[in-house]
């Protein structure tokens, strides 16, 4: 089977009925993060254009090191910082908030 039919995460966005604000959830079957940030710039590109989305949300524990990369070589920027809202392995971590607008893309 060629390896393009093999699914290697999922996507999905939340909060579209406004299109002003919406957040963006990825999961990843992999840890090969780095080879997918064009495929997620596009997706993003994408979801801009088609649905004249005026920005992106996504959340995440501070413990999570390779998404947060991931997640700047994106285009995100970081907002803000929920302070011990995530319960990680039994320890409270802070949530980290990005944004991404649709000029954050541009090269």
């Amino acid at each position: 089977k060629d390896s393009q039919d093999i699914p290697s995460g999922v996507v999905y966005f939340t909060n579209m009925m406004s299109l002003q604000d919406v957040e963006v959830h990825v999961f990843f079957y992999d840890s090969a993060l780095a080879n997918k940030v064009s495929v997620g710039r596009e997706l993003v590109r994408w979801l801009f254009k088609t649905y004249h989305v005026h920005r992106i949300s996504t959340t995440m524990p501070r413990p999570y090191g390779a998404t947060i990369r991931f997640t700047f070589k994106m285009g995100f920027k970081l907002e803000g910082t929920l302070r011990q809202a995530a319960l990680v392995k039994g320890n409270w971590h802070d949530i980290l908030v990005f944004g991404l607008l649709p000029t954050d893309l541009e090269d």
